[in-house]
């Protein structure tokens, strides 16, 4: 009779797993926890007993899919809902119900649903690539969430991404506006989703350049970061960097112009002397936009190795300053400098 029982608590266990909360009373969750916490048990035979436990319910939670599945299409938004929750937890663990996704987003008209189906299908990437133009169907839907799902979500499959890339352009004129600090509005998740996919994304690099130069200061700031990964041997991106520099009217972008520059290394030596100037510059903007601009410049020549060798001295002024941030910073760029030229020579 125990035998009995003991696989049935496993199977009510695994059933609130999937479905992602537990029952009020808290007993199964403390149940669960209690076998997690035996994996680190002293006792040999206590941790073979949760590896065991867990073991089948992990079985029982594969064995669910086929249901959670066919619950994608139920009548009950609230279903759909929490069976589209369920995958996303299992991620790729659940691959196998991309088909069944891909055919219920297309189906979905409820913004929520659609919303974390998309998040389901991303977090099952890379088996669920093949879904990326189902994405996109989606990019223009008039709900921010469902858009917004989109365009970050093809971004976290890089260089598979590239058929997405037109689309991501477009959604760079976005006219969504954050609810709230915590996100980004569409437009700038855009930028972040190009550089996600690199050089893949090599298409976009015009318009990244003219938002660059543009008035939007955080679209400029992106997209001048963003350019490095993304068309990093463009013979225009240095002189662009070197141009944001030198621009006395705006400094708070100098910082993203040495951070595009550390991504080039030594195929940005030209602009050795204009970081080495803005480096004395970089106290024109408040403290905080002074020390991390400074962070960024040491970033940039330290990774140039020994051919930013003349800017040591300067380095140097700052191996004892009383930020450890940018004493810290310092050190590690002179310590590269160094040491690539100790091996040179």
């Amino acid at each position: 009779m125990q035998r009995f029982i003991v696989p049935c608590i496993f199977l009510v266990v695994a059933a609130f797993v999937v479905r992602g909360d537990y029952p009020t009373i808290g007993v199964d969750k403390a149940r669960f926890k209690e076998l997690k916490d035996n994996l680190d048990n002293n006792n040999p035979q206590v941790r073979w007993e949760a590896a065991q436990a867990l073991g089948q319910i992990a079985e029982e939670m594969r064995a669910s899919l086929g249901r959670l599945e066919i619950q994608l299409l139920d009548p009950n938004p609230r279903v759909r809902l929490e069976s589209a929750t369920a995958l996303e937890k299992l991620g790729p663990f659940a691959s196998r119900s991309v088909f069944r996704l891909r055919q219920s987003l297309k189906k979905e008209q409820v913004p929520e649903i659609k919303t974390k189906m998309i998040q389901a299908l991303v977090s099952m990437r890379p088996f669920s690539k093949e879904a990326i133009p189902d994405f996109l169907e989606q990019v223009k839907d008039k709900d921010r969430n469902v858009r917004r799902a989109v365009v970050v979500g093809v971004g976290l499959f890089e260089g598979d991404s590239k058929i997405a890339v037109p689309a991501l352009i477009e959604a760079l004129k976005d006219p969504d506006v954050a609810p709230n600090e915590r996100e980004t509005p569409i437009s700038h998740a855009a930028l972040v989703s190009l550089r996600q996919i690199g050089i893949a994304a090599k298409e976009a690099s015009p318009v990244l350049f003219q938002l660059a130069k543009g008035n939007d200061f955080e679209l400029a700031r992106r997209a001048i970061g963003s350019l490095a990964y993304i068309d990093p041997e463009n013979p225009n991106l240095v002189p662009l960097y070197l141009e944001i520099l030198t621009d006395p009217k705006r400094p708070a972008l100098r910082q993203s112009a040495a951070y595009g520059l550390s991504k080039l290394g030594v195929n940005g030596k030209e602009a050795i002397p204009a970081l080495m100037d803005a480096l004395k510059r970089a106290d024109d903007g408040n403290e905080s936009d002074s020390k991390y601009t400074k962070g960024a410049i040491f970033q940039a020549l330290g990774s140039m190795g020994s051919a930013a060798k003349q800017a040591a001295p300067l380095i140097r002024d700052y191996e004892k300053h009383p930020d450890i941030y940018i004493r810290s910073c310092a050190q590690r760029a002179l310590e590269k400098i160094l040491r690539k030229e100790r091996k040179e020579d």
